[in-house]
């Protein structure tokens, strides 16, 4: 299910507009590091290319292989009930990993020195996960445990959480630490190791923090 925000008389879905802006932003981020170490802007736009179609692959495929129960398989082909399947979730996870191999592969594939470039631009990960969080609390999914102190939401009807408790707002938690992991620093191993950490304990507060009903991953 999408939930969408009516700007224009356009419905656009709130998830995939989100990270679509984090995108844009991490790539006019970019420039500052490309210029600084003297990266070429052409091999940047080669990687980001291959990382992008690797993270929608895994993603979905991490998201239909956790839901395989879940889906009517006889129906997979249908038109409407394909469409439906193919952009009802994404899992973070098989999104890191599928873009990362990508990633490797067109360094490799190019002959581009793919190391230099996951060094020096790393943050802008947590940084584009951080406006998909975003996007999952308009939707409603991925929501944490029923709650009522400070802060506490409630969410309206139509969403995919639950509109008759206040949750605890976990993804906009999440968000912002991943905003502040986000923070552009460079040093070669250490950048990568602690964006990726950042990431992890992000992602651990969620499980801990959702509620068991969530469609679990399914963001």
């Amino acid at each position: 299910m999408s939930i969408y925000l009516n700007i224009l008389e356009f419905h656009i879905p709130s998830y995939g507009l989100m990270i679509t802006l984090g995108v844009i932003l991490a790539n006019v981020f970019a420039l500052y590091p490309l210029k600084k170490y003297k990266l070429i802007f052409d091999d940047f736009l080669i990687l980001e290319a291959y990382t992008l179609l690797g993270a929608f692959i895994g993603a979905k495929l991490l998201y239909l292989i956790i839901s395989y129960r879940e889906i009517d398989w006889s129906r997979f082909l249908e038109p409407k009930y394909f469409n439906y399947i193919m952009s009802s979730g994404f899992v973070f996870y098989g999104g890191l990993i599928g873009g990362l191999l990508c990633f490797l592969f067109a360094g490799k594939f190019h002959h581009i020195d793919s190391k230099l470039y996951i060094t020096h631009l790393i943050f802008l990960i947590p940084w584009i996960h951080g406006f998909g969080r975003i996007g999952c609390f308009l939707a409603g999914c991925c929501y944490g445990t029923p709650y009522d102190g400070p802060f506490a939401v409630q969410f309206p009807e139509g969403s995919l959480a639950p509109s008759d408790t206040t949750l605890f707002p976990v993804q906009l938690v999440e968000a912002i630490c991943l905003l502040i992991a986000s923070n552009g620093r460079s040093t070669p191993i250490r950048t990568i190791v602690s964006s990726l950490d950042n990431i992890s304990l992000a992602e651990l507060a969620w499980a801990v923090d959702s509620d068991p009903s969530c469609p679990v991953f399914n963001a």
